[in-house]
């Protein structure tokens, strides 16, 4: 369900799968509860992500369980604002994921990597993502590890080389069905976007809403406002008539079709600007 993107129906699997397990004296379903905290992180009920991921791990000693749920306590904290110990949690999955194999520690890596955004001394941690993610075949990693260069990039005042990078992570995400990790790396874009594309911004809003809604999640606490924060400001700039006009036309669009419309408006700014920096030709005497 949750590799579906029905990720309501997967969290309800979870619960009746820890119920059970609680009724029979099964072992605690460590996973089914790492997805249900991640579940609770996307529907934007951050506290509730955090209250899960730590009451697993009080009743688990595997290491490869406690690699994973680590990555998740953390990026669920990171959502909450703490990031100091965001930071210092996903370090240790890091550190003991080393241990337990490489497919975990690429999880753990990806996971660091979605905490701090835009850090330059995280590059080379997306670097080792990424050569991971290429060993083991990871295809859906590599939106991660593209998304974290993209935040460098603009942390570094490339807004166009920013913009393209995420468009590309969506792309490749897109390619192997990521549908939900698609969805939350376009989340990035509408503030970028804006400066330059108002009417387009509006429509990638609308977007992004409504594929939120068809997989039972709203996004991270923090995409949430500032997507309603930009939202009201475009709204203010455009008026009534023309916001809707625009957010009509984003709601009409697929998924699929959000990124095509996005890539053509990324290669055309490209083409404008590549056409505005040939030189002048001189009209004829």
């Amino acid at each position: 369900g949750w590799a579906a993107g029905d990720n309501d129906s997967a969290a309800a699997d979870a619960v009746a799968a820890i119920e059970l397990a609680a009724s029979i004296g099964a072992p605690y379903p460590s996973v089914a509860a790492t997805r249900l905290s991640i579940h609770r992180l996307f529907a934007g009920e951050t506290a509730e992500a955090v209250e899960i991921a730590e009451r697993v791990m009080k009743v688990v000693d595997d290491d490869l369980d406690i690699a994973r749920l680590l990555g998740v306590l953390a990026v669920s904290i990171s959502a909450g604002g703490d990031l100091a110990r965001a930071v210092a949690i996903a370090d240790r999955g890091v550190e003991l994921s080393r241990q337990v194999g490489v497919l975990r520690t690429t999880t753990a890596l990806l996971n660091r990597l979605m905490i701090t955004p835009g850090d330059p001394s995280t590059v080379d941690l997306a670097d080792e993502a990424g050569r991971l993610c290429e060993l083991t075949g990871r295809a859906a990693g590599q939106t991660h590890v593209l998304m974290a260069k993209a935040n460098v990039l603009r942390a570094q005042g490339d807004d166009d080389g920013f913009v393209d990078t995420i468009v590309r992570a969506c792309e490749v995400g897109a390619a192997v069905h990521e549908s939900p990790e698609v969805v939350n790396t376009l989340d990035q874009l509408p503030r970028v976007l804006r400066r330059r594309h108002p009417r387009e911004t509006v429509a990638l809003i609308a977007t992004i809403e409504q594929v939120h809604r068809a997989f039972g999640q709203v996004g991270f606490d923090r995409d949430v406002r500032r997507r309603e924060k930009l939202a009201a400001e475009l709204r203010d700039m455009l008026g009534d008539d023309e916001y809707e006009l625009a957010a009509e036309t984003g709601r009409r669009r697929t998924l699929a079709a959000c990124i095509d419309r996005l890539r053509w408006r990324v290669d055309e700014d490209q083409r404008l600007a590549a056409a505005d920096s040939l030189p002048a030709v001189p009209s004829s005497p």
